[in-house]
Protein backbone atom coordinates (compact mmCIF):
# COMPACT_ATOMS: atom_id res chain seq x y z
CA UNK A 1 0.00 0.00 0.00
CA UNK A 2 1.06 3.62 -0.49
CA UNK A 3 2.11 5.99 2.26
CA UNK A 4 -1.20 7.83 1.80
CA UNK A 5 -3.16 4.61 2.25
CA UNK A 6 -1.20 3.71 5.38
CA UNK A 7 -1.81 7.18 6.79
CA UNK A 8 -5.53 6.81 6.08
CA UNK A 9 -5.63 3.55 8.02
CA UNK A 10 -3.59 4.96 10.90
CA UNK A 11 -5.90 7.98 11.13
CA UNK A 12 -8.97 5.78 11.04
CA UNK A 13 -7.57 3.51 13.75
CA UNK A 14 -6.76 6.58 15.83
CA UNK A 15 -10.42 7.63 15.90
CA UNK A 16 -11.88 4.18 16.59
CA UNK A 17 -13.61 4.31 19.96
CA UNK A 18 -12.48 1.74 22.49
CA UNK A 19 -15.95 0.21 22.26
CA UNK A 20 -15.37 -0.55 18.56
CA UNK A 21 -12.09 -2.28 19.32
CA UNK A 22 -13.78 -4.33 22.02
CA UNK A 23 -16.76 -5.20 19.82
CA UNK A 24 -14.49 -6.19 16.94
CA UNK A 25 -12.98 -8.84 19.21
CA UNK A 26 -16.21 -10.00 20.84
CA UNK A 27 -18.91 -9.99 18.14
CA UNK A 28 -19.24 -12.08 14.96
CA UNK A 29 -18.86 -9.12 12.58
CA UNK A 30 -20.06 -5.63 11.75
CA UNK A 31 -23.15 -4.44 9.90
CA UNK A 32 -23.25 -1.06 8.17
CA UNK A 33 -26.72 0.39 7.51
CA UNK A 34 -28.04 3.86 6.71
CA UNK A 35 -29.07 4.56 10.30
CA UNK A 36 -30.43 3.19 13.56
CA UNK A 37 -33.99 3.10 12.24
CA UNK A 38 -32.96 0.54 9.60
CA UNK A 39 -31.50 -1.61 12.36
CA UNK A 40 -34.73 -1.31 14.36
CA UNK A 41 -36.77 -2.53 11.38
CA UNK A 42 -34.45 -5.46 10.72
CA UNK A 43 -34.58 -6.39 14.40
CA UNK A 44 -38.38 -6.50 14.46
CA UNK A 45 -38.59 -8.51 11.25
CA UNK A 46 -36.00 -10.99 12.54
CA UNK A 47 -37.90 -11.33 15.82
CA UNK A 48 -41.20 -12.04 14.07
CA UNK A 49 -39.58 -14.62 11.80
CA UNK A 50 -37.53 -16.17 14.62
CA UNK A 51 -34.61 -15.69 12.28
CA UNK A 52 -31.09 -16.82 13.26
CA UNK A 53 -29.87 -13.24 12.80
CA UNK A 54 -32.05 -12.01 15.67
CA UNK A 55 -29.52 -12.50 18.51
CA UNK A 56 -26.97 -10.44 16.59
CA UNK A 57 -29.50 -7.73 15.74
CA UNK A 58 -30.81 -7.53 19.30
CA UNK A 59 -28.19 -8.31 21.94
CA UNK A 60 -24.89 -8.92 20.14
CA UNK A 61 -25.13 -6.01 17.76
CA UNK A 62 -22.10 -4.36 16.22
CA UNK A 63 -23.24 -1.81 13.66
CA UNK A 64 -22.36 1.61 12.37
CA UNK A 65 -23.93 4.00 9.83
CA UNK A 66 -22.46 3.75 6.34
CA UNK A 67 -20.90 7.15 7.07
CA UNK A 68 -20.45 8.12 10.69
CA UNK A 69 -18.65 10.51 13.00
CA UNK A 70 -16.65 9.14 15.90
CA UNK A 71 -16.95 12.47 17.73
CA UNK A 72 -18.81 15.74 17.18
CA UNK A 73 -15.92 17.58 15.52
CA UNK A 74 -14.60 14.67 13.47
CA UNK A 75 -15.02 14.29 9.72
CA UNK A 76 -17.28 11.49 8.53
CA UNK A 77 -15.69 8.06 8.28
CA UNK A 78 -16.94 5.85 5.47
CA UNK A 79 -17.68 2.18 6.02
CA UNK A 80 -14.70 1.08 3.90
CA UNK A 81 -12.25 3.14 5.97
CA UNK A 82 -13.81 2.09 9.25
CA UNK A 83 -13.72 -1.56 8.24
CA UNK A 84 -10.06 -1.36 7.17
CA UNK A 85 -9.25 0.05 10.60
CA UNK A 86 -11.15 -2.80 12.27
CA UNK A 87 -9.09 -5.28 10.25
CA UNK A 88 -5.99 -3.93 11.96
CA UNK A 89 -7.59 -5.03 15.21
CA UNK A 90 -9.03 -8.31 13.90
CA UNK A 91 -7.92 -9.30 10.38
CA UNK A 92 -10.59 -11.96 9.88
CA UNK A 93 -13.61 -9.85 10.89
CA UNK A 94 -16.44 -10.01 8.33
CA UNK A 95 -18.57 -7.00 7.45
CA UNK A 96 -21.69 -6.22 5.46
CA UNK A 97 -22.90 -2.91 4.02
CA UNK A 98 -26.67 -2.74 3.37
CA UNK A 99 -27.36 0.25 1.13
CA UNK A 100 -30.63 1.95 0.33
CA UNK A 101 -31.90 1.36 -3.19
CA UNK A 102 -31.24 4.98 -4.12
CA UNK A 103 -27.72 5.18 -2.68
CA UNK A 104 -24.67 5.26 -4.95
CA UNK A 105 -26.27 3.51 -7.94
CA UNK A 106 -22.86 2.82 -9.49
CA UNK A 107 -21.87 0.76 -6.44
CA UNK A 108 -22.95 -2.80 -7.10
CA UNK A 109 -23.62 -5.65 -4.64
CA UNK A 110 -20.87 -8.18 -4.03
CA UNK A 111 -21.03 -11.94 -3.50
CA UNK A 112 -21.89 -12.97 0.05
CA UNK A 113 -18.95 -15.13 1.07
CA UNK A 114 -18.60 -14.57 4.82
CA UNK A 115 -15.20 -12.97 4.18
CA UNK A 116 -14.11 -9.33 4.19
CA UNK A 117 -16.43 -6.42 3.52
CA UNK A 118 -19.49 -7.48 1.51
CA UNK A 119 -22.21 -5.28 0.08
CA UNK A 120 -25.95 -5.48 -0.65
CA UNK A 121 -28.65 -2.99 -1.54
CA UNK A 122 -32.41 -2.89 -1.25
CA UNK A 123 -34.34 -3.18 -4.52
CA UNK A 124 -36.87 -0.64 -3.28
CA UNK A 125 -35.93 2.87 -2.24
CA UNK A 126 -35.17 2.06 1.41
CA UNK A 127 -35.96 -0.31 4.28
CA UNK A 128 -39.13 1.61 5.17
CA UNK A 129 -40.50 0.75 1.72
CA UNK A 130 -41.16 -2.78 2.97
CA UNK A 131 -43.61 -1.50 5.59
CA UNK A 132 -46.12 -0.82 2.82
CA UNK A 133 -48.39 -3.78 3.54
CA UNK A 134 -52.04 -2.68 3.80
CA UNK A 135 -53.04 -5.20 6.49
CA UNK A 136 -50.07 -4.27 8.67
CA UNK A 137 -50.75 -0.56 8.21
CA UNK A 138 -54.42 -1.06 9.06
CA UNK A 139 -53.42 -2.97 12.21
CA UNK A 140 -51.15 -0.11 13.22
CA UNK A 141 -53.87 2.47 12.52
CA UNK A 142 -56.34 0.49 14.59
CA UNK A 143 -53.88 0.30 17.47
CA UNK A 144 -53.11 4.01 17.33
CA UNK A 145 -56.66 5.31 16.78
CA UNK A 146 -58.70 2.65 18.56
CA UNK A 147 -62.39 2.53 19.28
CA UNK A 148 -65.18 3.36 16.83
CA UNK A 149 -62.93 5.80 14.96
CA UNK A 150 -60.63 3.00 13.77
CA UNK A 151 -62.95 1.84 10.97
CA UNK A 152 -63.14 5.34 9.49
CA UNK A 153 -59.38 5.81 9.88
CA UNK A 154 -58.70 2.59 7.95
CA UNK A 155 -61.13 3.70 5.27
CA UNK A 156 -59.30 7.02 5.01
CA UNK A 157 -56.00 5.14 4.72
CA UNK A 158 -57.36 3.21 1.77
CA UNK A 159 -58.71 6.44 0.33
CA UNK A 160 -55.18 7.84 0.33
CA UNK A 161 -53.92 4.94 -1.78
CA UNK A 162 -56.91 5.20 -4.10
CA UNK A 163 -56.07 8.86 -4.65
CA UNK A 164 -52.51 7.83 -5.54
CA UNK A 165 -53.17 4.78 -7.70
CA UNK A 166 -56.90 4.65 -8.47
CA UNK A 167 -59.43 2.15 -7.13
CA UNK A 168 -58.50 -0.75 -9.39
CA UNK A 169 -54.77 -0.70 -8.64
CA UNK A 170 -55.45 -0.12 -4.94
CA UNK A 171 -57.81 -3.10 -4.82
CA UNK A 172 -55.08 -5.24 -6.38
CA UNK A 173 -52.49 -3.85 -3.96
CA UNK A 174 -54.72 -4.70 -0.98
CA UNK A 175 -55.25 -8.18 -2.39
CA UNK A 176 -51.63 -8.84 -3.43
CA UNK A 177 -49.42 -6.55 -1.35
CA UNK A 178 -46.30 -8.72 -1.61
CA UNK A 179 -46.40 -8.79 -5.40
CA UNK A 180 -47.92 -5.46 -6.45
CA UNK A 181 -48.50 -4.43 -10.03
CA UNK A 182 -45.45 -2.97 -11.83
CA UNK A 183 -46.74 0.60 -11.46
CA UNK A 184 -46.89 0.34 -7.67
CA UNK A 185 -43.60 -1.56 -7.45
CA UNK A 186 -41.91 1.14 -9.53
CA UNK A 187 -43.42 3.78 -7.25
CA UNK A 188 -41.97 2.04 -4.19
CA UNK A 189 -38.58 1.83 -5.90
CA UNK A 190 -38.50 5.50 -6.80
CA UNK A 191 -40.28 7.17 -3.88
CA UNK A 192 -38.85 7.73 -0.40
CA UNK A 193 -41.27 5.90 1.88
CA UNK A 194 -39.95 7.52 5.06
CA UNK A 195 -40.92 11.03 3.97
CA UNK A 196 -43.15 10.79 0.89
CA UNK A 197 -45.34 7.72 1.40
CA UNK A 198 -45.81 6.78 5.04
CA UNK A 199 -46.34 10.28 6.52
CA UNK A 200 -49.17 11.32 4.15
CA UNK A 201 -50.76 7.86 4.36
CA UNK A 202 -50.74 7.93 8.17
CA UNK A 203 -51.85 11.56 8.22
CA UNK A 204 -54.84 10.60 6.09
CA UNK A 205 -55.72 8.02 8.73
CA UNK A 206 -55.54 10.65 11.48
CA UNK A 207 -52.08 9.76 12.79
CA UNK A 208 -50.38 13.13 12.54
CA UNK A 209 -46.66 13.84 12.63
CA UNK A 210 -45.58 10.37 13.70
CA UNK A 211 -41.75 10.52 13.80
CA UNK A 212 -39.99 8.06 11.52
CA UNK A 213 -38.08 6.81 14.56
CA UNK A 214 -41.32 5.03 15.50
CA UNK A 215 -41.83 3.25 12.20
CA UNK A 216 -40.41 0.06 13.70
CA UNK A 217 -43.70 -0.10 15.62
CA UNK A 218 -45.39 -0.84 12.29
CA UNK A 219 -42.88 -3.60 11.60
CA UNK A 220 -43.54 -5.02 15.08
CA UNK A 221 -47.19 -5.66 14.15
CA UNK A 222 -46.46 -7.51 10.92
CA UNK A 223 -47.15 -11.21 10.64
CA UNK A 224 -44.62 -13.63 9.14
CA UNK A 225 -46.60 -13.99 5.92
CA UNK A 226 -46.72 -10.19 5.54
CA UNK A 227 -42.94 -9.76 5.49
CA UNK A 228 -41.58 -9.31 1.97
CA UNK A 229 -39.36 -12.07 0.58
CA UNK A 230 -36.58 -9.55 0.02
CA UNK A 231 -36.50 -8.77 3.74
CA UNK A 232 -36.01 -12.48 4.39
CA UNK A 233 -33.27 -12.58 1.75
CA UNK A 234 -31.48 -9.69 3.46
CA UNK A 235 -31.73 -11.37 6.88
CA UNK A 236 -30.37 -14.57 5.34
CA UNK A 237 -27.52 -12.53 3.84
CA UNK A 238 -26.71 -10.97 7.21
CA UNK A 239 -26.54 -14.44 8.70
CA UNK A 240 -24.26 -15.73 5.94
CA UNK A 241 -22.09 -12.62 5.59
CA UNK A 242 -21.36 -12.36 9.31
CA UNK A 243 -21.11 -16.13 9.81
CA UNK A 244 -23.84 -16.16 12.46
Amino acid sequence: STIAERNTLVNALRVLPQTDITLACETPGILYVEGHTDLALLREWARILNHPSYPFLSVKTFWRPTVWQSRADAPGIRAQEHFQALQLVRPDIPGLILLDGDALPAVQPTPITGQGLQRLRWSRYEAESYLLHPAALERFVEQMVGGPAAALAKSDLRGYFEAQFGKELTADFYGNPLSPKPLIEKYLQQTKARTDVLPPALNAAGILALPYTRYHEIAALMRPDEIHSEVIEKLDAIQQALRL
